[in-house]
């Protein structure tokens, strides 16, 4: 009964998805091909993706006439500088497989910039910013007269800070080598789900990791510190 009321109030449905790939970064309207472009990328946004189309094939459930639109966390990096988005890689690679720096939060970072620009009482065009998000997973954004110029995380949201379960910046040898030991799978699983402050201190909540502090756990104080 409830969701016959709100349908009678509601005119679109907004959607955060994470990763939209190289055709996707403007707020969209949600086709089918879309959702399919969303699924297909689920690999380099594992944490997200899923969650997202999951949540739009709810929404298209419950108000199937209502038109649905999707807002890119990539969308607010659209216009870095070439020298923001390349990495030192091999050109062919780079072109042929989308090695590029999408960055992340974007939707998050563009917010708290705007509120900043109101809190000093100055045009957000006047300002440089730099603009952090911290939590579950975490980004910095350098923001000049409004726009991103740089920022923390790349090709997927596992670059940069170290997160809750995400390892962030590490030695690619690393990465290299884990995979040989194990598998590419057992990689994504590992810097994915089970690194970052958890792989240090078997932790993922920043609650209880400040409640072990308390306690003297000098693997939370490492973790915190990290």
């Amino acid at each position: 009964s409830k969701v016959k009321n709100y349908k009678t109030m509601i005119s679109v449905i907004g959607n955060r998805v994470v990763h939209g790939g190289k055709k996707f970064r403007e707020p969209t309207t949600i086709t089918p091909r879309l959702l399919k472009e969303i699924e297909r990328i689920e690999p380099l946004a594992p944490l997200h993706n899923p969650f997202n189309v999951m949540g739009i094939k709810t929404a298209k459930l419950l108000f199937p006439d209502i038109l649905q639109v999707a807002v890119f966390d990539t969308g607010f990096y659209k216009d870095l500088p070439e020298k923001a988005i390349t990495y030192a890689l091999p050109e062919v690679l780079r072109k042929k497989y989308g090695f590029y720096r999408y960055g992340f939060h974007g939707i998050s970072h563009e917010y708290a910039a705007e509120e900043s620009s109101k809190i000093v009482k100055k045009s957000l065009k006047k300002l440089k910013i730099i603009s952090c998000h911290l939590g579950g997973g975490a980004s910095i954004t350098a923001v000049k007269n409004g726009k991103a110029v740089e920022t923390s995380m790349g090709f997927t949201p596992m670059e940069g800070l170290v997160m809750m379960t995400r390892s962030g910046d590490i030695d690619p040898g690393i990465v290299l080598d884990i995979a040989k030991r194990f598998s590419p799978e057992k990689a994504e699983e590992i810097l994915n789900f089970n690194s970052g402050l958890k792989g240090i201190c078997g932790k993922e909540s920043m609650l209880e990791i400040l409640q072990q502090i308390k306690t003297g756990n000098k693997k939370a104080k490492l973790a915190l510190d990290i």
